[in-house]
């Protein structure tokens, strides 16, 4: 069987460093508004900290974006597109619709399955840890994807998502610090 892969949340880039002391999470997530407000260069600490300690780094937008900040997020993703990141997460049509004038060099995960008909290239789908785990395997052998799952309560459900061999990756929603414990 497959080893599921743990993606963390990350706060400063140094966290990044620290989590790979002493865990084996390899995969972290930080959120784009870290970057908004003529920060974008910011976002090479976090490139260097993941090389570093051989780690892949994702952009998340998953969080509500106002019509306001979509133009400096069009440009951010379009800097992105010179930076070494290994992907970016998304749950938004208005990124979804920005997104499809470039061509990515990283991955672009979706957070839904009804955006699949809207964007060719997706290379995974994030899904709900409410859903029904049976829902799971079905999704997996229609999409043929890699599948990844949200979740903040990991243990109720890990023994499942182990059993099901249709997960490829956890997304922790948790905080940074609550992490420190899980692991």
């Amino acid at each position: 069987m497959k080893d599921i892969k743990i993606i963390a949340p990350v706060k400063k880039p140094e966290d990044i460093s620290e989590f790979s002391k002493f865990t084996t999470c390899r995969d972290f997530y930080v959120y784009y508004t870290k970057f908004l407000g003529g920060n974008f260069d910011y976002v090479h600490e976090f490139v260097e900290n993941a090389k570093k300690s051989n780690s892949r780094l994702y952009i998340n937008f998953k969080h509500d974006i106002l019509e306001e900040d979509l133009p400096e997020i069009k440009k951010f993703l379009k800097y992105l597109k010179t930076v070494d990141i290994h992907g970016i997460f998304i749950n938004s049509f208005a990124v979804l619709e920005a997104i499809k004038v470039f061509k990515l060099p990283f991955r672009v995960i979706i957070d839904s399955y009804d955006f699949m008909n809207s964007f060719h290239e997706i290379d995974g789908i994030i899904i709900t840890e409410e859903i029904y785990l049976k829902n799971i395997v079905k999704i997996k052998k229609f999409t043929n994807l890699p599948l990844a799952i949200d979740s903040d309560n990991l243990p109720w459900c890990a023994e499942d998502i182990i059993k099901l061999k249709a997960i490829d990756n956890v997304i922790i929603i948790n905080s940074a610090k609550r992490l420190r414990l899980f692991f």
